[in-house]
């Protein structure tokens, strides 16, 4: 057994081992960056069902697609070993432009011709799905023993197995789903309760349908260095296109000198490492939509539905009742201040 690399760093890190017969699998404990602090990962004990070193759990099959490019599983059925190579570690250049071997041998001129650039896709949903092969939550529709003869494998692979730039993601890939996996991986308002969810939410957002997709908003190879590899700091990518939000509710918006489009309209409401409230996550949702206190109102309680107000570290202990009070009062003041409030 060895140590092979270590996975994350932002929000955690997760460490990988290498055994005798080359299967590679992750330890049973994470370090989180925020708190500093050693947890259990997955509950992966000796005796539990999901032990962590089962060969249901093999890293080439449920997560190595993702963290590495090139990924070849390399298995030899003779043997019962592995041989696993990649190309990068991450996503490399080949994740999102395809192979290319063409592109390094094109003429001069020609370059731009032999690569994969998403951003002159012509559909949107497949902009989105060179992004959405990954930031992605499901399982495989191949089947593993379709293309490996592993004894005590998965029965799927947790990435899109085959899946090829330029095509639908959904011909390759089951993703989760509110209506069936729910309170898992979703909130009660179809929220990710789950990190890597992005282009699940992002699909069903009012800027998908608006034709926005992640390259809008992101640069993918971190030009200008932003957080998050956002194309501008702060709310200078949402002001791009919403440059007057006090006109599309006057009610609500700019009740907090201090705060930003996103820490309203993307809550925190994932969790990938570490809960920085008593019930909001670390990842953003990538639905685009305020959650109200009376979401969890609705629900029954901040168990069953976080909301963006109780999700800040101010608001995290103040009743989601008050806080939609303060949010209804807040709106009908600002409502009539606009002029926009019928008072008949």
């Amino acid at each position: 057994m060895r140590f092979i690399t270590l996975w994350g760093g932002e929000w955690k890190q997760r460490y990988m081992l290498e055994w005798d017969d080359g299967s590679l699998y992750i330890l049973p404990i994470q370090w989180n960056v925020a708190t500093r602090e050693w947890v259990n990962y997955a509950g992966a004990a000796p005796d539990a069902d999901n032990y962590w070193a089962d060969r249901s759990r093999l890293w080439q099959i449920g997560c190595g697609s993702c963290h590495a490019t090139g990924l070849d599983i390399g298995y030899d059925p003779q043997t019962d070993t592995f041989n696993t190579t990649w190309v990068d570690g991450g996503a490399g250049c080949e994740a999102c432009h395809g192979p290319g071997s063409n592109h390094l041998d094109s003429a001069p001129g020609y370059e731009s011709f032999t690569i994969i650039n998403p951003a002159r896709m012509p559909y949107k949903k497949a902009r989105l799905d060179v992004c959405g092969q990954c930031h992605n939550r499901g399982a495989s529709k191949a089947l593993v023993a379709d293309h490996y003869d592993i004894p005590g494998a998965a029965d799927r692979f947790g990435y899109p197995y085959g899946y090829i730039l330029g095509t639908n993601v959904e011909d390759y890939y089951e993703s989760v789903d509110p209506e069936r996996d729910s309170p898992r991986r979703f909130w009660l308002s179809g929220h990710e309760a789950s990190h890597r969810q992005q282009a699940i939410l992002w699909s069903r957002s009012r800027h998908y349908d608006a034709g926005v997709t992640c390259i809008d908003c992101h640069a993918g190879h971190g030009e200008g260095g932003h957080f998050r590899l956002t194309k501008e700091p702060g709310n200078k990518v949402c002001m791009s296109c919403h440059s007057e939000p006090e006109k599309t509710n006057p009610g609500i918006h700019s009740i907090h000198a201090s705060g930003s489009c996103v820490d309203c309209h993307m809550p925190r409401s994932a969790r990938t490492a570490t809960l920085l409230t008593d019930y909001g996550g670390d990842i953003r949702s990538h639905s685009f939509q305020f959650l109200y206190p009376q979401a969890t109102i609705d629900a029954g309680g901040l168990e069953y539905q976080s909301n963006t107000c109780n999700n800040c570290h101010y608001h995290a202990n103040h009743a989601p009742e008050d806080l939609q009070r303060v949010v209804d009062k807040l709106r009908e003041d600002r409502r009539e201040a606009f002029g926009m409030l019928d008072r008949n």
